[in-house]
């Protein structure tokens, strides 16, 4: 897989994560304001690097 096939499989997963982080910080800021107890902590996110992508489908084609 090239750089720029990795940059287009990833691009739809990265915009939908950071359209779900703006929700959950807009959420979180919104249940802060009503002084109730702030249930989103911390959140973590991340995209699968390249190599770990191909790792594994490298390891799917062997097992089919």
């Amino acid at each position: 897989m090239t750089n720029e096939q990795y940059h287009l499989l990833v691009q739809p997963y990265n915009g939908a994560m950071n359209l779900i982080l703006a929700r959950l910080k807009v959420l979180d800021h919104n249940v802060y304001e009503k002084n109730e107890y702030r249930s989103i902590h911390s959140v973590t996110s991340r995209i699968q690097e390249k190599d770990s992508i191909e790792k594994s489908r490298t390891a799917t084609e062997a097992i089919t």
